[in-house]
């Protein structure tokens, strides 16, 4: 399967945010004294969860839209969510069964891609939000330009 150049793009942007997400749950276990491998495993672990849920959910909805049929693209995307739930479940419940690995980490990586998601969103509305400001003030100095001319 090949993936589109946006989403890649998208696929790219959530690695990095999941990867920034996951240093940060680091930093705050370094930061109260309750780091050790456990937790970078934990880490490890928690951040292929959250990465392989997002790429399987891309192939699910490419592979979806292949099929030209609503009925059963929407049946496929239901089956798509209900197995990538299902990995993520399986895969907490043994990161909490056993010792070897801090459940934590993996738990709230769940989160990561939404995390993500929204703070690339917040961050291009306020981008638009400041390029619009600028030419707004920009409009607003070229009609008190024209203003003097005309006045003098």
């Amino acid at each position: 399967m090949k993936f589109d150049a946006e989403v890649k793009r998208e696929i790219i942007k959530i690695a990095a945010g999941c990867a920034v997400c996951t240093a940060i749950t680091m930093v705050v276990y370094l930061a109260v004294g309750r780091f050790d491998y456990t937790v970078a495993v934990g880490g490890a672990l928690g951040l292929a969860v959250s990465l392989g849920n997002f790429v399987f959910m891309c192939i699910g909805v490419i592979r979806a839209l292949e099929t030209g049929n609503e009925a059963y693209a929407k049946l496929k995307l239901r089956s798509s969510y209900i197995a990538r739930t299902l990995v993520q479940a399986g895969l907490i419940a043994y990161a909490f069964s056993t010792g070897e690995i801090c459940p934590i980490p993996v738990a709230v990586a769940v989160f990561y891609p939404r995390l993500t998601i929204t703070a690339c969103n917040l961050l291009k509305k306020a981008t638009r939000r400041d390029a619009s400001s600028r030419v707004d003030k920009t409009a607003v100095s070229a009609v008190a330009m024209n203003g003097e001319k005309d006045g003098e």
